[in-house]
């Protein structure tokens, strides 16, 4: 199977935010793929339910694992933190979140799995660490990079880079 580009956003709000997302980094290579690229972490306030900060981080690795494969990969190191996905969305605290936000230009809606990600053009904690990695990755359904994806959505000063 042929290597792709896949776009992960990681975030952490509970204990050692920094190590939990440092650890998942490694569980993400040693089972999903070569890293390429990591952006810079970013705290923000928890959005959709009442929580502590997290902390974000986008990735882009190069993997040969399929859709499937890599979603059941986030899913055992997500366990491995001692997540479980709820079926409803009902947002809460976490010590671990992946979500697979691009696999190059594909389009794909499965009961699992929807890819480029639902909700990825409304969320500043994705699109600023992805433009950190790239600013010209193309959404194929948006029509736009995810820096214009980015420049749509109104200024938010709360989401503040922590490292560099």
């Amino acid at each position: 199977m042929k290597k792709r580009n896949v776009y992960l956003s990681i975030g952490s709000n509970v204990g050692d935010k920094e190590y939990n997302l440092n650890l998942a980094i490694e569980q993400i290579e040693e089972s999903m793929g070569r890293i390429v690229k990591i952006s810079n972490f970013y705290s923000n306030p928890a959005e959709g339910f009442i929580g502590d900060d997290f902390l974000n981080a986008c990735l882009h690795i190069e993997s040969n694992l399929s859709p499937n494969n890599l979603i059941n990969s986030i899913l055992k190191i997500e366990n491995i933190f001692g997540r479980k996905r709820k079926v409803n969305d009902v947002y809460e605290s976490r010590n671990i979140d992946i979500d697979i936000i691009f696999i190059d230009d594909m389009i794909l809606k499965t009961q699992s799995l929807t890819i480029p990600h639902l909700r990825m053009h409304t969320r500043h904690f994705v699109l600023i660490p992805l433009c950190d990695i790239s600013k010209e990755i193309f959404h194929p359904l948006k029509n736009k990079t995810v820096n214009e994806l980015l420049l749509d959505l109104p200024v938010r000063l709360d989401i503040i880079k922590v490292n560099s």
